[in-house]
């Protein structure tokens, strides 16, 4: 199905499945600590699989999410930027979270914080940016996943 679709209709696609069963975050990861993270989640596996082989990276994410059988796939870290950059104009839900993640990205790169293998501090811009869009990614009920600052 989506290799058949023109990249114009393949990011459309694409921003729909977010905004409708996705996520877009900065997530924990070991180094250089939070990265921004978009999540697919679904229970038919054959349309995740075709959205990782139609944007040619991802993650499958093995386990399931629920009990009732909700599979993912991640993509995840620096080489999203020109995914997100693609999606924005697309985009209705997740809009606000995608230029977050993007903010991110940007003052990642100025500080010039490189993947290292070594722990580092969070500053307060950094926190505040994921708090953010924490809050933003918050359940209808209000419930929201506090970022766990070490």
């Amino acid at each position: 199905m989506i290799e058949d679709f023109s990249d114009r209709e393949r990011w459309i696609w694409l921003a729909c499945f977010i905004d409708t069963d996705g996520t877009i975050t900065i997530s924990y990861t070991r180094f250089p600590y939070y990265y921004p993270t978009i999540i697919l989640s679904g229970s038919k596996q054959g349309l995740l699989e075709e959205a990782m082989m139609g944007f040619n990276r991802g993650i499958w994410q093995d386990k399931e999410l629920r009990k009732s059988g909700v599979k993912a796939v991640k993509f995840f870290g620096r080489h999203i930027r020109p995914m997100l950059m693609s999606l924005l104009p697309f985009l209705i839900l997740k809009k606000q979270q995608a230029k977050l993640c993007i903010e991110y990205l940007d003052y990642l790169d100025q500080k010039e914080v490189r993947a290292s293998g070594v722990k580092r501090e969070l500053d307060v811009y950094e926190r505040e940016l994921i708090t953010k869009i924490r809050k933003l990614n918050a359940t209808r009920t209000g419930k929201w996943h506090k970022p766990r600052f070490e």
